[in-house]
């Protein structure tokens, strides 16, 4: 058996661009992080270099280099293997039993390569050792009491024929008697094979390994994607304690503040010294800037969890802009401060949008100019047409002013929660920062964009930029809301209300407000009694709170819908509430709630739904 010498160094070319090959996909992140990934590419590597040099540099360089540094390489390389697999056992022993075969092998090829060249011995030690090395991985593979996956058993049996075919190598050329360390290379029949089964078998190993290794990976992403579910189910959980809290804590803290802003109200309305009369309303507006701050913190984590969505309605943007202004203009006169409108003509006169959001993004901006701007200064606001085309309307709002600024560092940091443009004035200006927080979330919902741009005492500019649908209409979407009229007093001056709420300050100001406009008032401390009292008496309407003990308001509500007869079964019912969804609205209407209205509630709304339901009734 003769190979031509350049056929030999061409297929172990191959085979080690073959191996360097798989190592790259390896190391490109194919298996992930494996344990023992590093030492097999370690040793994928040496195989490849040991190749290289008994094929590609021989003749290139001395033959007792190629030999002994080839020969070292590859053994060192089979010790890295069979290292890894004593790791996927965790067997130390395993390890320095390999050392010591290493060792024993490397001094053993030393000898007959530099002391007593010897081609044949050089042979049995290589494939000796390489036989040993694969039985051993096999009987590693095959010996795992956890389930072995089908590449381990495939691959075990790989490398049990691979070791047989080595051993009886190693055996048949310990009884060849012959020289063959005189014989050409190339021509040797045994030093071919040599060659040959090492390319099989290198090329096989990289394979082999990538297998099992790949197992590995998989077995360790199910570890991490059981604990991603039982991550993810925590979350959930807690995402589910949080609305409870956030739904919990808004109804707590309304109740008093529909107490102190109510009543405050109330007194406000009657004869005062001056004096009084001005604590009562830094009482009051104490009281509005809680509650502006609970509904900051209930907004925010109503657009974080997706609860919030956008209305569709046709609205006249200009009005709508003129009306913002005009409700700043008290607190801009009271620092002195100009307003410069600027409004662009070709906006067209209707748009497509929700235009309570618009306004709370407008309010928002132009209240954080008017908070900080000193006296004397200037608040502009621009609002021009970008662009548009057939369907839509690309509208950009500016909003500068001459106030304290903003440093560029906090530029970066301004949308997140609770952070303000300047901390050292914090203290000077009420707020906690989530008001551009929520302005930039509900920007985004628009898909629009917004940028800030100022430097320290050189004034802030505000860049929203919002795209709109455009409408055909040639009107506004028209306003419903009931006008409080004294005639609609006198008609209805007779009515008698049941409140059902199970605090005695909110039933309290209630009776207050309506006892004032000669109404006849009784009360019930939850859904029960109010039902108890339904039965016994004739009421017009029922303010219901929907949290109470025994028995809530949309349990009562649904009761008097579904088991009472007419006409109490049709009497109105408006929900006193914290905080209301799209989803609660729906919830309203399942359990036959006609209206409701939020703490703290106005006097002036409250009587509007009411005479709205008693004159449709």
């Amino acid at each position: 058996m003769s190979v031509d010498p350049k056929t030999i160094i061409m297929t172990n070319i191959i085979g080690t661009l073959l191996m360097s090959l798989s190592l790259f996909i390896v190391s490109k992140g194919y298996l992930g992080q494996i344990k023992g990934l590093t030492k097999w590419a370690q040793a994928t590597g040496l195989q490849c270099l040991g190749w290289f040099f008994l094929s590609a540099l021989r003749g290139a360089v001395p033959d007792v280099i190629s030999i002994v540094v080839g020969n070292g390489l590859l053994l060192l390389s089979l010790s890295l293997y069979f290292n890894i697999l004593a790791e996927f056992n965790n067997k130390p022993s395993r390890r320095l039993f390999t050392y010591l075969l290493v060792s024993l092998e490397a001094i053993i090829l030393a000898y007959f390569v530099l002391i007593k060249p010897d081609i044949s011995a050089r042979i049995v030690i290589i494939s000796g050792g390489a036989a040993i090395f694969l039985l051993a991985s096999s009987y590693v593979l095959f010996s795992s009491k956890s389930n072995r996956p089908v590449s381990h058993l495939l691959t075990g049996t790989l490398f049990t024929l691979c070791g047989f075919l080595l051993a009886v190598r190693s055996i048949y050329t310990l009884s060849i008697e012959s020289d063959p360390n005189q014989t050409p290379f190339g021509t040797y029949p045994m030093q071919n094979m040599s060659f040959f089964t090492f390319f099989v078998i290198s090329v096989m190993l990289t394979f082999g390994f990538v297998l099992m290794c790949n197992d590995r990976y998989i077995h360790e992403r199910k570890e991490v994607e059981e604990k991603l579910i039982i991550a993810k189910k925590l979350a959930e959980e807690l995402a589910g304690a949080k609305d409870r809290f956030l739904s919990n804590m808004s109804h707590e803290i309304r109740t008093p503040l529909n107490g102190i802003i109510g009543f405050t109200s109330i007194l406000l309305q009657s004869d005062l010294p001056p004096k009084e009369k001005k604590q009562l309303e830094i009482i009051k507006t104490s009281g509005n800037i809680l509650m502006a701050l609970i509904n900051d913190i209930l907004d925010l984590a109503k657009i974080n969890e997706g609860k919030v969505e956008l209305e569709e309605s046709v609205f006249n943007l200009s009005d709508l802009v003129n009306e913002i202004l005009a409700s700043f203009e008290l607190r801009l006169n009271e620092k002195n401060l100009k307003m410069v409108k600027m409004y662009d003509e070709n906006i067209p006169n209707l748009l497509i949008g929700d235009p309570i959001r618009i306004s709370q993004i407008l309010i928002n901006l132009v209240n954080n100019s008017n908070k900080f701007t000193n006296n004397d200064g200037q608040i502009a606001v621009n609002v021009s047409l970008r662009e548009q085309d057939e369907e839509n309307a690309i509208i950009e709002f500016n909003i500068s002013d001459t106030g304290i600024g903003i440093s560029k560092e906090k530029i970066k940091t301004i949308f997140e929660p609770f952070v303000q443009g300047n901390n050292g004035s914090s203290f000077k200006h009420e707020g906690t920062g989530l008001g551009l927080s929520i302005v930039k979330r509900l920007i985004n919902l628009m898909n629009g964009t917004i940028a800030i741009d100022g430097k320290l005492n050189e004034g802030t500019t505000v860049t929203v930029i919002i795209p709109f649908k455009k409408t055909a209409k040639r009107e506004a979407t028209e306003k419903t809301e009931t006008v409080l009229l004294p005639n609609d007093l006198k008609d209805i001056s007779h009515l008698k209300v049941l409140i059902a709420d199970d605090n005695e300050i909110n039933q309290l100001l209630a009776k207050t407000i309506l006892l004032k406009f000669g109404f006849e008032v009784d009360s019930a401390e939850n859904g029960k009694i109010a039902i108890d009292l339904c039965i016994k008496n004739q009421y017009d309407i029922i303010l219901m709170d929907l949290k109470m003990p025994e028995m809530g308001g949309f349990e009562a509500s649904n009761y008097i819908r579904t088991q009472m007869l007419p006409p109490k079964s049709a009497i109105p019912i408006i929900a006193i509430t914290a905080d209301v969804t799209k989803a609660d609205i729906e919830t309203f209407k399942q359990a036959g709630i006609n209206d409701f209205i939020l703490k703290p509630f106005d006097q002036t709304d409250l009587l509007n739904k009411i005479i709205s339901l008693v004159k449709k009734t």
